[in-house]
């Protein structure tokens, strides 16, 4: 998780800790980055760490350094709660196992 993202098409750092994120100069940046992936270019946002050339965690854990933002993390944020900046990766070999044990459980219990 983090608290700053790359934006690639501009080529700035965004500071989501931030109301105007570190760019008032850019009013509808917010509105931007909170796209679905799926409506937006899935490289958009990267990492940080990674694009500085540190050992980003999530590319660590054989994820993608290319993140999303939710929109309702930035709004009403509670201490304590974690910062904004996601990776975007597709599910693991795990989690998908996980899942579908789930739902193949709750399927057979009614």
């Amino acid at each position: 998780m983090a608290n700053g993202v790359y934006h690639t098409k501009y080529g700035i750092t965004i500071n989501l800790t931030f109301e105007d994120l570190g760019h008032p100069d850019r009013p509808g940046l917010l509105e931007e980055i909170t796209q679905p992936v799926g409506e937006r270019d899935r490289d958009l946002l990267q990492c940080l760490t990674d694009y500085q050339g540190g050992d980003c965690q999530c590319a660590l854990a054989d994820k993608t350094p290319w993140m999303f933002v939710r929109r309702q993390r930035r709004a009403g944020r509670s201490p304590g709660a974690p910062p904004y900046g996601w990776h975007s990766a597709p599910l693991g070999d795990r989690r998908r196992v996980v899942g579908d044990h789930r739902s193949r459980t709750m399927g057979e219990g009614g």
